[in-house]
C-alpha cells in the first residue's frame, strides 16, 4: 500500500501534515482521502494546494555566503506526495511488463551491479578477441542542480 511507502520523519508542506499523522490516520480519514484521489483522477484537476511546496535552502559546503552553496529543497504537502506513490504505483505495475530485459536502472530486482557486470564482460571479449572498444562515461553529480535564480 501507498501509505506504507511515505517516509517518517519528513518535514511537512504548508498544510502541516506529516507522513506519521496520515498513516496514524482512522478509516473516515482513509476514506476521505480515497474520496479526494478519486476526484481528482476522474476530474483532471488538483487541489490549489498541491501546487504550492515550501522551499528551504539547505546549506551545502564553502563559503556560507554565497547562494551557489545552497541547495534548495522542497517540501511539497504529504497528501500530494501520498497521491504521487498511488499514481506510481499503479504505472509501475503496468510498465514492468513493457520494459526490455537490458533497462535495469530503476527496476524491482535489479541494480546498478548488473550493468558494471555486463560492462565488464564486454571489456573482457573485447581483449579476448583483440577487438577495438571505446566508452564513453558521463558524470551526472551535478545535474540536478539546475535551479536558475
Amino acid at each position: 500500500m501507498a501509505l506504507q511507502h511515505l517516509k517518517n520523519g519528513k518535514s511537512p508542506g504548508e498544510d502541516g501534515i506529516t507522513a506519521e499523522l496520515l498513516k496514524a490516520g482512522v478509516k473516515p480519514v482513509l476514506e476521505v482521502l480515497q474520496w479526494l484521489f478519486n476526484s481528482v483522477l476522474h476530474g483532471g484537476t488538483t487541489p490549489e494546494a498541491w501546487s504550492r511546496s515550501a522551499v528551504v535552502l539547505f546549506f551545502k559546503k564553502g563559503d556560507n555566503a554565497l547562494l551557489k552553496n545552497y541547495r534548495p529543497i522542497s517540501l511539497p504537502s504529504r497528501v500530494y506526495v501520498l497521491f504521487s506513490r498511488v499514481i506510481t504505483n499503479r504505472l509501475a505495475r503496468r510498465l514492468d511488463d513493457f520494459q526490455i530485459p537490458e533497462q535495469a536502472g530503476f527496476q524491482k530486482g535489479f541494480s546498478n551491479i548488473d550493468h558494471i557486470h555486463t560492462l565488464r564482460q564486454i571489456v573482457q571479449k573485447s581483449e579476448e578477441y583483440n577487438l577495438p572498444l571505446c566508452l564513453a562515461c558521463v558524470d551526472y553529480e551535478k545535474a540536478f542542480d539546475s535551479v536558475e535564480i
